[in-house]
């Protein structure tokens, strides 16, 4: 019998004991297709397609301290979808994605927090696309695949802030892909899962090491 009680106890902590989800208050409205970052402990969330089906250049601000959402000064640029987003030390870039009539976008902003501004940067070099991933290595930030009209990609840019310059990197070596994910951390970007020019799915992940 305390066997039985031990293990019924271990259980329990198995499934409450660990990470748990709670929930926040709602943001000021529902999209999708949009783009996020994080600068200074915020969370910053706009573009896209809202839930009435247009698009604007709405963006929000969400301070988990309070649990509140703040409107921030609205992205300049056109509406889009599919837009990135990519923190690279104190600044947030947002750009690129799908505007409404399909066509690719290749304009790159610059949001600084502190002063609630939007400065635009040079354009992307490389053909304009939606829904590539992005991260940030070493104060430098990294981009890569996606799709245009008719176009899929598989190439890496590397950023430089200090200079607004964008360098070709060696490719990513998955193939095509878009819709992927990507994160950063200990120095490397890794880019994992998504869908091919084919429509195939992935779950595989590859690691880039800019040193």
């Amino acid at each position: 019998m305390k066997k039985l009680i031990l293990l019924l106890a271990l259980g329990s902590l198995s499934v409450t004991g660990f990470t748990q989800w709670t929930a926040k208050s709602n943001a000021p409205d529902c999209r999708y297709d949009g783009c996020g970052f994080s600068v200074n402990n915020m969370i910053y969330y706009g573009l896209g397609i809202t839930c009435t089906g247009g698009q604007d250049q709405s963006f929000y601000k969400y301070d988990p301290a309070t649990d509140t959402w703040d409107t921030i000064t609205a992205f300049p640029g056109p509406t889009r979808r599919g837009a990135f987003g990519m923190t690279v030390g104190s600044k947030a870039y947002v750009g690129m994605g799908i505007a409404q009539n399909g066509n690719a976008l290749n304009d790159i902003w610059e949001y600084d927090p502190v002063a609630n501004t939007w400065t635009q940067k040079n354009n992307f070099p490389g053909t304009g696309r939606g829904f590539s991933v992005t991260g940030e290595v070493s104060g430098k930030g990294y981009l890569g695949t996606g799709l245009a009209y008719m176009q899929f990609f598989n190439d890496l840019w590397e950023y430089v802030p200090q200079t607004d310059t964008w360098t070709f990197k060696p490719a990513f070596s998955g193939g095509y892909r878009f819709q992927a994910s990507a994160f950063s951390v200990n120095g490397a970007f890794y880019v994992l899962c998504g869908t091919d020019d084919n429509g195939a799915m992935y779950n595989d992940c590859r690691k880039y090491d800019p040193v």
